[in-house]
């Protein structure tokens, strides 16, 4: 498991910003109240420290000049990120850069046929430790422990108090009913007597016990019993009971902070004072002594074991006593104005973020797959209508990006863009705001009653785009011409926006083809409940389909029955392959890497996956089908400044799996030259351009021929090279020695 993509790591890495910069807070408060001590009501000493409470709390924080970790400015060595992407950061742990393996190819005969790389067994070095992975699981851990402890305490501590009954004496509840009115407390709190506590308390959260010791009504005399309901009384009323909990399971995802430790005391020790404060405003000043003298009463009984988390009573800690005590008999004189002074000021610069520089980053990234934060954004505005004109009120998705210029190391579908859509309204027109102005896209429009169609290469900045729509009637299409599915998650959840694409058809006779299907619905969407409709001119026996879905691997299902059996299709997760590029030993980043299936067969093929590689020279292709295997390979146009990446071979496993393809070294790459000319003489048509494609690689160069037919080309790596060029009226003659004789309209050789 990669911690940087599970949901707990990214937590994790949402608990270590938040922990230190709590701890800075932590210092702040503590600063604060040592320098207006005594000016300081109880109630404002308290209240500072739910302001560390807000800060844990905060998922994230506003930027801002004035917050006091723009002095600790600094970009997360794992930032967080909302797509896919953000695992190329991780994508691999940097393995030396010599220990290589020289890829062996070897040429399966007869000439022409597929060519299989492969690498021999090398001997890996020690992997590096990495401390991120050893200090997440060391958390989890933690997590796990000390939460299954509070748990497990208080279960048994509630399963124990809930044997005993209510207290019903007269006498008692009707002195405890006086001092619940005197804080106009409402609800019902249960008075339990029980050996189970030293020390009176409350206890619950929806539902409220005051625990009392073994014997009070024998040493407590019935004023002292006021003083003491008084207290635990204020608990409630101030709400310390819910802060108590909320505090228990911070200190769970924090328990590795040693100065939240010592801040949660002294939040205990002035939550009691604050306490005090309250139960004294109902107290008789003649009293103030003897409830100063009930503490100390209460405190004889403690033997000083450690009180539960959700328990909050009248002496929880002897070390604070006597500053409680001194509070209790001289009350202060406080400077209201200044606790609010301080307490915004506080706020001002411990719950704000760092202010990002320009350009730079912030203490809160946001996924951005370009670098194009400060220029301004775009606008897709169009149309959609018949081929008659008529507006339609369509639904446009945008499917996948890719930059306009160089690469990225970011999959087509994983752009924070690929998630926005629009409604044409009924003239037609859609817009879809605030467009990264650095990428082209490729949008999908779905209409009911008509064909969906993709269109590709849009870009916002050339205007408004018009889309053209091809009517359909599935309603009147019978059982036998129909395909009716549903795609859903692996835990059955539909899945909408899914595309279903049919390429291939079993006939009732037995017969079948693939590729194109003329009178089949090419292409179907899923509507909000996961469902689709494919229908035929023709009847049908079933139809092979390819299901592609934003976060899943693409996935193919062979001989889905025709008829009104609605085919439930699962769609997962997929695997991951990652790893670098490097060139004379370093990183090399901007340049873009391919996987494709090694089965290229029809039915088999999981299709051709680009992306780039990141400023580590890092890449990962995720989503992708599992139980598969794939040639890996750089892609030429890229690489042609720096030399040729050699295919080799690489094999998923299940669902969640990730493989580690290491380093991949970039090569001295060839050259290739030549002529193509016409063998009757006649000049060479303008713009011809001959197609260089690897056999091992789903990956070819488009080389324009000049007037006399020369190409001259490089960065091509070793291995089975297949050329092919059309020209009108011409056929690549056999003189050629290396014609392919399965594919005789291209040459086919080796490079080495």
């Amino acid at each position: 498991m990669n911690p940087l993509i599970h949901p707990a790591g990214i937590i994790f890495q949402r608990v270590l910003q938040t922990t230190w910069q709590a701890a800075v807070l932590a210092g702040l408060i503590l600063g604060a109240q040592w320098f207006l001590r005594k000016r300081l009501s109880p109630s404002w000493r308290y209240g500072l420290w739910l302001l560390l409470v807000v800060r844990l709390l905060m998922p994230v924080s506003p930027q801002s000049a004035f917050s006091i970790f723009n002095l600790a400015r600094a970009t997360p060595k794992y930032p967080l990120a909302a797509s896919h992407a953000s695992v190329l950061s991780d994508a691999v742990e940097g393995e030396p850069a010599g220990n290589i393996p020289a890829y062996v190819p070897v040429v399966a005969e007869p000439h022409g046929a597929s060519l299989i790389v492969q690498a021999p067994a090398v001997a890996k070095p020690a992997a590096k430790v990495n401390w991120f992975a050893v200090a997440f699981y060391g958390w989890l851990a933690g997590v796990f422990f000390f939460g299954a402890r509070l748990v497990w305490t208080n279960g048994r501590f509630l399963s124990r108090i809930a044997a005993y009954q209510p207290i019903a004496d007269e006498a008692v509840t009707r002195l405890f009913d006086e001092c619940r009115a005197a804080f106009k407390i409402t609800h019902p709190v249960r008075i339990i007597e029980s050996e189970e506590v030293e020390s009176p308390a409350v206890y619950g959260l929806w539902r409220k016990w005051l625990l009392l010791p073994d014997g009070v009504f024998e040493r407590f005399t019935t004023e002292e019993l006021r003083c003491i309901f008084l207290h635990e009384l204020a608990h409630i009323k101030r709400g310390d009971l819910g802060v108590n909990w909320l505090v228990a399971l911070l200190q769970v995802l924090h328990w590795f902070n040693p100065v939240l430790w010592l801040a949660w005391a002294r939040m205990r020790a002035d939550r009691e004072l604050a306490t005090d404060a309250l139960a004294l405003a109902h107290v008789r000043k003649s009293n103030h002594a003897s409830y100063g003298e009930t503490i100390l009463k209460v405190l004889e009984g403690l033997t000083g074991e450690r009180a539960l988390p959700g328990l909050v009573g009248v002496v929880e800690n002897k070390a604070q006593l006597k500053e409680r005590l001194a509070a209790i008999s001289r009350p202060g004189k406080y400077w209201k104005w200044a606790a609010l002074a301080v307490m915004a000021l506080i706020a001002g610069v411990g719950l704000t973020g760092a202010q990002a520089e320009k350009g730079g980053a912030s203490e809160n990234p946001k996924p951005a797959p370009t670098d194009a934060a400060n220029i301004a954004r775009l606008d897709l505005t169009g149309e959609v209508r018949m081929t008659n004109g008529k507006p339609i009120m369509a639904t446009v998705f945008i499917a996948t990006a890719r930059p306009k210029t160089g690469t990225s190391p970011f999959c087509p579908s994983c752009y924070a863009d690929c998630i926005k859509s629009a409604k044409a309204d009924v003239q037609g027109r859609f817009k879809i705001e605030s467009l990264d102005p650095t990428l082209i896209f490729r949008i999908l429009v779905v209409a009911k009653d008509y064909e969906p169609k993709y269109v590709g290469e849009v870009d916002p900045a050339k205007g408004p785009v018009k889309v053209e729509l091809e009517s359909r009637n599935l309603a009147d299409a019978p059982p036998g011409n129909t395909l009716l599915g549903r795609v859903v998650d692996s835990q059955g959840r539909p899945i909408a926006g899914a595309t279903v694409e049919s390429f291939g058809i079993h006939t009732k006779d037995g017969a079948g083809h693939w590729g194109s299907l003329p009178g089949v619905d090419p292409l179907a969407v899923t509507d909000d409940r996961g469902v689709f409709l494919i229908t035929s001119l023709k009847p049908f026996a079933a139809l092979d389909v390819k299901v592609e879905a934003r976060g899943f691997a693409r996935k193919s299902f062979t001989e889905l029955r025709s008829g009104t059996t609605r085919h439930d299709l699962t769609m997962t997760e997929g695997a991951m392959v990652s790893g670098r590029i490097i060139w004379h030993g370093k990183p090399l980043p901007g340049v873009s890497v391919g996987i494709a299936s090694t089965d290229r067969s029809m039915e088999h093929f999981t299709g051709h996956f680009e992306v780039g590689t990141d400023s580590d020279g890092r890449f990962a292709f995720i989503n992708l089908p599992p139980h598969v295997q794939y040639n890996l390979y750089g892609i030429m146009q890229t690489l042609q400044n720096y030399g040729a990446v050699v295919s080799s071979q690489v094999s998923t496993e299940g669902d969640g799996s990730k493989v580690d393809a290491g380093d991949l070294v970039v090569d001295p790459a060839h050259r290739l030259a030549g002529r193509v000319v016409l063998d009757d003489g006649k000049p060479f048509p303008a713009k011809t351009r001959l197609l260089v494609s690897l056999e091992a690689a789903w990956d070819s160069l488009h080389i324009e021929l000049d007037q006399d037919g020369h190409f001259d080309t490089t960065g091509i790596p070793s291995g089975v090279v297949s050329l092919s060029v059309r020209v009108p009226g011409y056929r690549v003659s056999a003189k050629n020695a290396s014609l392919d004789t399965l594919n005789p309209f291209m040459l086919s050789g080796r490079v080495n």
